[in-house]
């Protein structure tokens, strides 16, 4: 079965703004984006039709990449709007000669819809990839009691917070990442695989087993087109598929807007 990642993030948003309707919130999201990445811009133009649909003020802050003192001034305007805002955006990646772990520490505990300060442990607001990922297995009713999960990757954005989320939810948890000899092995062991390396097509049907539930979260480019770690041949062996693009992708946007009210009831 492929997973149809924009009709679980309508499904969400239905949910979100009912909730905002009944309790009559009146949202900002603050969103600071450097540099003008097409890549970039359409992750800000997703969030910003998402505001649109939910009636959350979206509000840009944009700085040039060739800009003088520019870590300062991004430290400053997080300073001068964090009580303007219900939720903030630091849009990654920024560039090279920016301190960006001293930018997203920066970031007030209570506006980190992202997840990225390292400050908010919650069971409750979650990392907007892992969020995505325990949306789709829950919504397909996965038990994950008797499963082994294996997480490809050791990113902030989705090996990392998803490997905390769920090691004590699964049997046994398996962290591949490039230092791992023979991953394929590992990825054999599989009942459930996440993968976020950015490797294109890095996991092929011949190192999966069969009915493997298959969750890709890597996202990188090839002929212009995005694509994510998992092989598309994949589907053979699985018994659930959320491939890349329109899997993850879209859930995670609306996990950041629920992350968005869950701060702003705290």
């Amino acid at each position: 079965m492929i997973i149809d990642g924009k009709k679980i993030r309508d499904k969400i948003l239905e949910e979100l703004k009912e909730k905002i309707h009944k309790n009559n919130l009146n949202l900002k999201l603050g969103i600071i984006v450097v540099g003008q990445n097409p890549v970039i811009e359409k992750f800000v133009h997703f969030k910003k039709e998402t505001a649109k649909k939910l009636g959350v003020d979206f509000l840009e802050f944009r700085f040039n990449e060739d800009e003088e003192n520019l870590e300062n001034k991004i430290l400053e305007k997080i300073q001068e709007i964090k009580n303007q805002v219900n939720g903030l955006v630091v849009q990654l990646p920024l560039p090279k000669n920016i301190n960006t772990e001293k930018i997203l520490k920066s970031i007030p505990e209570n506006l980190d819809v992202d997840l990225l300060s390292g400050k908010i442990k919650s069971d409750e607001i979650l990392a907007p990839v892992t969020g995505a990922v325990w949306e789709i297995l829950k919504r397909n009713q996965v038990v994950l009691e008797d499963k082994i999960m294996v997480i490809v990757g050791k990113g902030k954005l989705v090996g990392l917070p998803t490997y905390e989320f769920f090691k004590n939810k699964v049997k046994e948890i398996i962290l591949v990442d490039s230092k791992t000899e023979k991953p394929e092995e590992e990825f054999k062991k599989a009942d459930i695989l996440i993968s976020g390396a950015g490797i294109p097509n890095l996991i092929k049907k011949e190192n999966l087993k069969n009915d493997v539930i298959l969750i890709d979260a890597g996202t990188s480019t090839e002929n212009k087109k995005i694509v994510g770690d998992i092989d598309y041949s994949c589907e053979e062996k699985a018994k659930i598929f959320s491939r890349t693009p329109n899997g993850v992708g879209p859930i995670t946007i609306a996990i950041l807007f629920k992350n968005l009210i869950l701060l702003s009831e705290k």
